[in-house]
């Protein structure tokens, strides 16, 4: 499949997705290859995809490219829902030097860079020109930095992007900084979870042990089983009182 396809033509999400990941590497603009380290798998690529196809999607934004590997899911699945002005938002800081451009050379090689637009920089600087372009999004992802409080500023930006029953993405809850800003949102903001499939028992074990290890708090969550990727749905627009907060 190349850039060279039918524009009309609807994408086989599980081939595209599948060839990149088996391929263990992505095509770069100069025609070598970069191996892919972390990033997304193909079950959590096909997730967001059937998230954007089955809720009409139209408009989404993500933190962190990287590979592309999720760009790219998202992207085939704007194309297949065939929504007039479908578009991806994908902010990144530095996309080019570190990722050599991978996420874009993805898109030119299935065809999809119309659908897609980049934003160079952190959340905290790129997010804000999106709100005051007057940018909503109907599903955000946060795969960028994994800190705390990088993550909960993600979130708090994507928050006002994201229209109300808008899907919210979190990916890596294998690590305790991101366990800590979803009992955040789920305590201070409207969301609920949405249900999900539980890890494994054995790797249920092994996150409990490092948490009674580490005593980092996060028992709770690795109880209830959370996969690597969650999705919470908004509620509504509900902003708290100025003095409002509920311990997390």
């Amino acid at each position: 499949m190349t850039a060279a396809a039918s524009s009309n033509a609807q994408l086989d999400l599980f081939e595209v997705i599948h060839t990149v990941l088996t391929d263990g590497s992505v095509r770069l603009p100069n025609g070598s290859h970069k191996p892919i380290t972390g990033g997304i798998s193909l079950a959590e690529a096909l997730e967001l995809a059937s998230l954007i196809e089955e809720n009409e999607v139209r408009r989404t934004v993500e933190t962190g490219v990287a590979f592309g590997v999720s760009t790219l899911a998202i992207c085939a699945a704007l194309k297949n829902t065939g929504a007039t002005g479908a578009l991806h938002v994908g902010i990144d800081p530095d996309p080019r030097s570190q990722h050599e451009g991978a996420a874009l050379a993805q898109l030119e090689r299935f065809g999809l860079t119309s659908y897609f637009r980049l934003l160079e920089g952190p959340t905290h600087l790129m997010a804000p020109k999106l709100l005051a372009e007057g940018f909503h999004a109907g599903l955000a992802f946060i795969d960028g930095l994994h800190n705390f409080d990088y993550t909960l500023v993600d979130f708090f930006l994507l928050d006002k992007i994201l229209l109300p029953g808008g899907l919210l993405a979190i990916h890596d809850l294998d690590l305790p900084s991101k366990k800590k800003v979803v009992r955040f949102i789920l305590a201070n903001r409207h969301y609920e979870m949405l249900r999900y499939r539980p890890q494994p028992l054995a790797r249920t074990v092994r996150e409990l042990l490092r948490c009674i290890k580490h005593r980092d708090g996060m028992v709770g969550p690795v109880l209830r089983r959370m996969p690597r990727m969650i999705v919470l749905r908004k509620l509504d627009c509900w902003e708290p009182e100025w003095h409002y907060f509920k311990a997390f």
